[in-house]
């Protein structure tokens, strides 16, 4: 059967999430390692990047480079996320679907071959990678790094994220630090390497025409080589509402001020989804649209703030708000912010609210399966979670959210955490 997503458990904490379908000339196949955020993450998080350089059977970026070539042009990337209280790494891959393939070949399975071979046969020598190439992916790290510090939207973002975690992993950056990222060798990432291989969930994602059984079997040979041991399992912690209200003011050479605020959804570990979806439409119509509260009255009616919305981490229950404001302009900013959400929880969400809500779901949902980066993001997302869902499921799960639901689901929100960045009156980029 076609567009339809599948699920296959082939070993413990590895599973192949697949979608099979004629509707895209291109294929996708990812795959995505989850381990627990720890207090040095710079030897895991620059892994993908570090594996997608090179293999044994390809010892050189441009041997590599060679051979996706000759694969009508196959792209390999890398990427890192986070998700609650787990670090997510991913190498994923796009090809030509084999329908297209000019003679007829098995595009998807060399590419799986391929992508399978840098993950498993790293470029290694003496049980250390290759000095030279660690040193490139070192800068590149340190480079995004300064990136983050130098986007001051980002900055702040991460500072009121820190400041709100102070103690908590996940308040941790997900690249590490620049000088843990510096200090960094060759065996000292291969033994995260190892450990990588041998605890972490593993979710790879097929999408195209292919038999995702053959690429399971393909997977399952290279995986029963490995030791896997102490797989980890899922945990995220999650508070359920603020106890008081921490705030945080910090003055750079920036022309426009920031306000991030932290905010604590009265969730709890085990919500399932029907409810998560309850406070997904909150946040949607308080800050997460154009038709929004944040956006119409914050930004657009008042004239507060270039920018002001609102964006929910369900797997770790907070919800943040994010706006760019004049320093005059902040106190009374963070101030129409708090009445928004309060006008909400006294039970001002009208009908209209709620269909607008519906109607933009409907658009989301129906749009995962547009593409099949979008489809792996959908599968990818969900590594850590006890069960899978389908768009369907979750389009189903919203379309059933009640105004009386989105009224709950404001009332339980609380305010954790204020981060405000002001400018100092010097020159200034940002």
């Amino acid at each position: 059967m076609q567009n339809i997503f599948k699920v296959l458990n082939v070993a413990e904490g590895v599973r192949i999430c697949s979608y099979n379908t004629t509707q895209f000339k291109t294929g996708r196949l990812s795959i995505n390692l989850a381990i627990p955020m720890c207090t040095n993450v710079a030897p895991f998080a620059i892994l993908p990047y570090l594996l997608a350089r090179s293999s044994k059977g390809y010892p050189s970026l441009m041997l590599l480079n060679k051979k996706l070539e000759e694969l009508y042009g196959a792209s390999l990337s890398s990427g890192l996320g986070k998700h609650g209280d787990n670090l997510i790494l991913s190498i994923k891959m796009s090809m030509v679907d084999d329908r297209f393939a000019l003679s007829g070949e098995n595009i998807f399975a060399e590419c799986a071959e391929l992508l399978f071979d840098i993950v498993f046969n790293p470029n290694i020598l003496d049980d250390a990678f290759i000095l030279s190439e660690l040193e490139v992916e070192k800068r590149l790290m340190v480079e995004r790094i300064e990136g983050e510090m130098s986007d001051k939207r980002i900055y702040a973002l991460n500072q009121m994220e820190e400041y709100m975690f102070e103690g908590d992993l996940y308040g941790n950056n997900i690249y590490g630090t620049i000088g843990s990222v510096l200090m960094l060798d060759g065996k000292t990432v291969y033994e995260a390497y190892k450990k990588v291989l041998e605890t972490a969930l593993i979710t790879v994602n097929v999408v195209g025409s292919v038999n995702s059984q053959a690429i399971a079997d393909l997977f399952l040979e290279k995986i029963e080589k490995i030791n896997r041991h102490s797989v980890m399992q899922p945990k995220t912690k999650v508070i359920s509402s603020a106890v008081s209200v921490k705030e945080k003011c910090e003055t750079l050479a920036v022309k426009q001020g920031k306000l991030v605020m932290g905010f604590r959804l009265g969730m709890t570990e085990k919500m399932d989804n029907k409810s998560r979806m309850k406070i997904n439409a909150m946040v949607n119509i308080f800050g997460g649209s154009t038709y929004s509260r944040l956006f119409m009255n914050v930004r657009e009616k008042l004239s507060l703030c270039y920018y002001c919305s609102a964006r929910a981490r369900l797997t770790k229950g907070i919800m943040i708000v994010q706006s760019g404001v004049e320093d005059e302009n902040i106190s009374v900013a963070k101030e129409e912010i708090l009445h928004q959400l309060k006008d909400m929880a006294n039970g001002n969400v009208t009908d209209e609210d709620i269909e607008k809500y519906k109607l933009f779901v409907k658009d989301t949902c129906g749009g995962i399966c547009d593409s099949p980066v979008s489809i792996d993001a959908w599968m990818r997302d969900q590594i850590v979670e006890p069960s899978f869902e389908t768009p369907n499921e979750r389009l189903e799960h919203s379309l059933a959210v009640t105004k009386e639901d989105v009224i709950a689901a404001a009332k339980a929100v609380t305010l954790d955490t204020v981060y405000m960045l002001k400018g100092d009156n010097t020159d200034a980029d940002a």
